[in-house]
């Protein structure tokens, strides 16, 4: 079903980001309103063991991510202090925390820019974050509240994830278990990693192909597709940066067998885009 390949690659992409040595992106669920991605995200987060911080993204402004200037007159030098949900993450230590930005089109450009260092670097304003996975949500263009997308600078620094939510069915089933998640979560197994350089040596022969070095690099258009939603500009596009993250990702599902195939075209789709992606797992096969 869908709906569980879309809950794997959204638990095996939370996972991945706490890896000491392969950077991964992370995950941005697009959906329509009511599919319930935020609760997906705080059930997984549970699951997983980790504490979750859901942050509304268009109230917050861009100096409580950036940080607000102060003078550290013994230092000599103007450092930038972030908002107090950060400080909660800090406290936790590594491998403790979500940090989950929610309606994340509707915030405004620079509240979005001011998120790019803590989505590459876990910084916020002078303050350095332990290791925590991240993630976000938003609705499509159509849905959104302003009508607003994520930048493309945003869209790079992300796994875009289409989320479809339960369906009638699977919702009933949830609800006679008090929401509980109803699929099982897979877990990553340690030294998942030892796989990197598998994958890097796989993507790497398919970007040097006759057919794969269309996708090197590709930039969408505004009629650009990801799962049924048109995300123009804001889709997934291929560069040196996503096709990275894209490699770690795949070492992550190619450790759960498989089982996480229909997981791993989500992925890498929400990386460097759905053709791209095709092309890719076709490569892997044949």
């Amino acid at each position: 079903m869908a709906y569980k390949a879309q809950l794997e690659a959204l638990a095996i992409s939370m996972q991945a980001q706490l890896s000491k040595t392969v950077k991964t992106p992370p995950p941005a669920l697009i959906g329509l309103v009511g599919t319930g991605k935020t609760s997906a995200n705080e059930q997984v987060a549970a699951a997983l063991g980790l504490n979750c911080y859901v942050i509304s993204l268009p109230q917050v402004l861009p100096e409580a991510l950036g940080g607000l200037p102060y003078a550290d007159l013994e230092a000599g030098v103007v450092k930038f202090l972030p908002a107090d949900f950060f400080k909660a993450i800090v406290d936790n230590g590594d491998d403790k925390s979500l940090l989950f930005f929610d309606e994340i089109a509707d915030a405004p450009r620079n509240s979005q820019s001011a998120l790019h260092k803590i989505l590459t670097h876990r910084e916020a304003g002078s303050l350095k974050l332990p290791r925590c996975a991240m993630g976000s949500a938003m609705n499509p263009p159509d849905q959104s509240t302003t009508g607003g997308s994520i930048s493309e600078a945003i869209a790079t620094r992300s796994v875009q994830l289409p989320w479809d939510g339960w369906s009638f069915e699977e919702s009933l089933r949830a609800d006679s278990i008090a929401n509980d998640l109803i699929y099982e979560v897979p877990k990553l197994t340690e030294g998942w990693e030892g796989g990197y350089q598998e994958a890097c040596i796989k993507t790497n022969a398919f970007l040097e192909s006759s057919f794969g070095m269309r996708f090197r690099r590709t930039r969408p258009k505004a009629s650009t597709v990801l799962g049924d939603h048109v995300l123009g500009m804001a889709a997934p596009q291929a560069n040196s940066r996503t096709w990275r993250y894209a490699k770690g990702l795949i070492a992550a599902c190619d450790s759960l067998g498989r089982d996480a195939q229909a997981a791993k075209l989500l992925l890498v789709s929400g990386c460097v885009g759905e053709d791209a992606a095709r092309e890719y797992i076709l490569f892997e096969q044949n």
